[in-house]
């Protein structure tokens, strides 16, 4: 009786160090998720900014990959396949 008493408490211990846990993951994620957004921000004032050497602004950069073909910012493109190559594995 005392080990499964015993083997209680262990387990719910168990439990809140992982509630803990997971609290403080979601709390990680969020603080990353404003700090995403912090950067994308500054990115995008920077892009706009046309004293900043080397970054064009968002509408020439689209006028670019359109032109070259790059699909680097277009992800419907990167992710289709070439006709023909689906049958071949």
């Amino acid at each position: 009786m005392a080990e499964s008493e015993e083997r209680a408490r262990e387990v719910q211990k168990a439990v809140r160090d992982l509630d803990k846990r997971a609290d403080e993951m979601e709390e990680h994620a969020d603080e990353l998720s404003s700090e995403i957004d912090s950067v994308r921000q500054e990115f995008q004032r920077r892009r706009n900014d046309g004293s900043v050497p080397g970054l064009p602004p968002e509408a020439e950069a689209k006028a670019e990959d359109e032109t070259t073909g790059d699909p680097s910012e277009s992800s419907s493109d990167a992710s289709q396949e070439p006709a023909g190559d689906s049958d071949a594995a």
